[in-house]
């Protein structure tokens, strides 16, 4: 499904739209940086070092999913809603961490097998 398509509300978002913005570096990038205080997109292209054509196009993914918002064109963007924000991020991180932790978990379980297929004698 393209990022841009949503099958939430007008006022409500997506959650596959919202996660989705979110999981791009540079999208996330400009979250982080909002939540230190409201910034300009030209503060932000030179925060993050990307060129204002590229973040102009990620700034209207984040408008998109609404986790960004500003008055007028020219105004510093701020997050819409920052303790919402916050909480999806640690539980995106803590289900990270998670899935992370299968992962290795998994890894280790194919090392250790292998490390016994190893050790048996040659058959």
């Amino acid at each position: 499904m393209p990022i841009h398509e949503s099958e939430g509300s007008q006022d409500q978002p997506s959650p596959h739209l919202v996660l989705a913005a979110l999981a791009h570096t540079e999208r996330l990038g400009v979250v982080m940086k909002l939540f230190e205080r409201p910034s300009t997109q030209k503060e932000l292209a030179t925060l993050l070092e990307v060129s204002s054509g590229t973040l102009s196009r990620q700034m209207s993914i984040l408008e998109d999913a609404c986790l960004v918002t500003r008055e007028r064109s020219h105004d510093p963007y701020s997050l819409a809603a920052p303790k919402e924000t916050l909480e999806l991020l640690r539980a995106a991180a803590e289900l990270s961490v998670a899935v992370a932790g299968v992962r290795l978990e998994t890894s280790v379980a194919w090392l250790d097998r292998l490390g016994d297929l190893n050790d048996a004698p040659d058959q």
